[in-house]
């Protein structure tokens, strides 16, 4: 898959500790805030860029649709870490280029440390009329005392996507409350060709 920034484990394990996915959405929703202004005093926002690079770039929402898409998650607590498996939630994504909108189901894992800070990764397929995103190993970050969660996913395309890669960061602020239904994010990302 595209790297960028963030290792990855293909055979189910914590993938590396460096977490780049919220430089990565910062930079691209201000690079799209700037393309969408209108320049030279116009009052009619310019379209958004088709290509940069050979990449699409998306923007929008994900919402928290359900946080028991599948049973059988399981908690539990060893030399003060919180290991966190097989959990599975459902989400609604809906970005600027609907290739990128749909339902997703996403594995949830994680190792939480006392003071809530955390490394999570999991498997994620978003799925719409015309296909499917895939992938294997998304990663993921909490900080700040659990109330900024961070999340990276490289999917890859089937069915009418085949032959492309979805990347999308989601950062999620949360006020020590948790990430219940109905709690909404942006998101940004970028659709290109595989290589």
């Amino acid at each position: 898959m595209h790297d960028a920034g963030v290792s990855h484990c293909e055979d189910g394990g914590a993938p590396a500790r460096c977490h780049r996915g919220a430089g990565v959405f910062a930079a691209l929703a201000a690079c799209l805030a700037i393309a969408s202004c209108g320049g030279s005093g116009s009052t009619t926002a310019s379209p958004l860029p088709v290509a940069f690079q050979g990449r699409t770039p998306i923007v929008g929402t994900v919402t928290v649709t359900s946080q028991e898409a599948k049973p059988g998650g399981k908690t539990t607590k060893a030399n003060g870490m919180m290991r966190i498996r097989d959990y599975w939630w459902e989400f609604r994504q809906e970005m600027s280029d609907p290739r990128a909108s749909g339902t997703i189901i996403s594995s949830l894992n994680a190792d939480q440390r006392p003071d809530g800070i955390a490394d999570m990764w999991g498997e994620w397929t978003l799925t719409n009329d015309a296909g499917a995103w895939e992938c294997r190993a998304w990663s993921g970050a909490i900080r700040t005392g659990r109330l900024e969660h961070f999340t990276h996913v490289e999917a890859v395309g089937t069915g009418a996507y085949e032959g492309l890669i979805l990347v999308v960061d989601w950062y999620f602020g949360e006020e020590g409350k948790g990430l219940p239904v109905g709690s909404s994010t942006p998101a940004a990302g970028w659709i290109e060709a595989s290589k």
